[in-house]
């Protein structure tokens, strides 16, 4: 034990659950507390934070919330580290060649992303093999691994032929149908592009769609028009990402 600290051998928590923790604790003169190995809480762990803050050298995980407040002044909270809830977690983006699409625009045609990036193992991205309707592999579909919930949004810039006109699209199976035959607790929402006149241009903003799903098999989605009247192409503006968050 160095000078000007003292060594305690156990904390009890007492938090409705009983939790023990046997760790190594200093109390230091300067005023800091130092903890020099792991903090595990599935409960609540409550105290004084002093002015100086609080040092943990290990890791910390919790089940719960971590929060930090000493009196009327808020304290941060730095981790160096990785947090535990989002290591491992896949990661997908994905655009439209610089000159955009013009081509497969009908209803039940699905967006053609071309390129992209992805992170992880949990979500592939198909930006080569050939374009094609109905299921299977096709340019633009993404497959989802089981038992992970994963946030969806897709955002489509439309060229259209003229001022009446309008597009529909939403994230859907590979098969068209509707994500609620894989995870009957699906969220999905409907992007709607309507033109915008520029001179002779007609183009639309940039709405999007988004979905929440936790498949439970291997589900191959993609984006798919369920609208199309006077739709001509869509920019490269337009963009796609799918994030696992669960």
């Amino acid at each position: 034990m160095k000078a000007g600290e003292f060594g305690v051998n156990r904390i009890t928590v007492a938090d409705g659950a009983g939790e023990e923790a046997n760790r190594q604790v200093y109390l230091r003169a300067d005023g800091h507390t130092v903890l020099s190995s792991r903090v595990t809480a599935s409960g609540s762990i409550t105290g004084h934070i002093p002015t100086e803050g609080l040092g943990v050298d290990g890791n910390i995980t919790a089940t719960g919330t971590v929060a930090a407040n000493r009196g009327a002044y808020s304290q941060s909270l730095t981790v160096s580290g990785t947090p535990v809830a989002l290591a491992n977690k896949s990661f997908v983006a994905a655009g439209v060649f610089i000159f955009g699409e013009s081509t497969n625009l009908a209803i039940n045609d699905h967006v053609k992303w071309t390129r992209g990036k992805t992170v992880g193992s949990n979500i592939a991205a198909d930006f080569t093999t050939t374009y094609a309707s109905g299921t299977g592999a096709s340019l633009g579909r993404f497959t989802l691994q089981p038992n992970r919930t994963y946030q969806m949004v897709a955002a489509l810039q439309c060229g259209f032929s003229g001022a009446a006109s309008a597009t529909r699209y939403t994230w859907t199976t590979a098969d068209g149908s509707n994500l609620t035959a894989v995870d009957p607790s699906a969220i999905s929402t409907v992007g709607i592009s309507l033109p915008t006149s520029f001179g002779l241009i007609h183009a639309s903003d940039l709405p999007s769609c988004m979905a929440l799903v936790t498949p439970t098999t291997v589900t191959g989605v993609q984006v798919m028009f369920t609208e199309a009247t006077g739709l001509s192409s869509y920019s490269a503006a337009s963009y796609a990402w799918i994030q696992e968050i669960g």
